[in-house]
């Protein structure tokens, strides 16, 4: 496993337009209590360039975002923005043209993935209500291209945790905090074919985990709010 900070580049606030108020490394728990909204940006596309984000147009509030690569939480009045991700360097309209309605109070992550030629968003809105202490939650998203349908099993318990577990799904796992090994059946027979030893990702928070695969191999991809990323390559 290895960590990363994503190294991006930010606009100055005073170029950002009157819609962006601040950038702010800040915990989701304290983002729930504010009224903000939050977004972070995660590129999953394997085969596509490093990209630049721009917001209704024209602010281009990151830039140079490449493969693996998680910003940090961007804070923002609540309102519906239109989000271009362009080719850094690029101009509007870019390989994904899409309205983002980002509600008070609520913190978001907005995945560029599939490959290049068929690169969609998905928005994903994360939530720590109702963790039990000591718990962590897990928002699983399968964005590993070439990999179909999937179940996902513990295989400490030998339980199966997510059934038919289809390309682009999301589900929400809460599980204690600690090491996990997982697996993932490709061909539906209750036999994992492929595993991970997962180290302690933390309690008490949320993670967003990503099923992903590329020229390295197919590998659990965690980020946090903070930007922070963890890669899990399969045993």
């Amino acid at each position: 496993m290895y960590k990363t900070f994503a190294a991006v580049s930010l606009i100055a606030l005073s170029a950002c337009g009157p819609e962006v108020e601040s950038f702010e490394g800040d915990s989701l728990a304290s983002l729930e209590r504010s009224d903000k909204a939050g977004v972070q940006v995660v590129h999953l596309s394997p085969d596509a360039p490093a990209v630049d984000i721009v917001v209704n147009g024209f602010n281009r509030i990151y830039t140079d975002v490449p493969y693996l690569a998680a910003t940090e939480l961007l804070r923002v009045r609540p309102n519906t923005y239109g989000l271009d991700v362009v080719a850094a360097g690029g101009e509007p309209p870019g390989v994904i043209v899409a309205d983002v309605e980002l509600e008070a109070r609520r913190f978001y992550t907005i995945v560029a993935w599939d490959e290049l030629a068929s690169i969609k968003p998905a928005v994903l809105v994360n939530s720590l209500a109702g963790i039990p202490d000591g718990f962590i939650r897990l928002q699983v998203t399968h964005t590993a291209v070439g990999v179909g349908t999937v179940d996902v099993w513990d295989l400490g318990s030998g339980v199966k945790i997510i059934d038919d577990f289809e390309f682009g799904a999301t589900g929400v796992l809460d599980v204690p905090a600690g090491a996990l090994d997982v697996g993932l059946d490709l061909d539906e027979d209750a036999v994992p074919d492929v595993t991970f030893a997962v180290p302690d990702l933390g309690a008490d928070t949320l993670v967003n985990v990503f099923p992903i695969s590329d020229d390295d191999g197919v590998a659990l991809f965690a980020v946090y709010s903070d930007g922070v990323t963890a890669r899990v390559d399969a045993d």
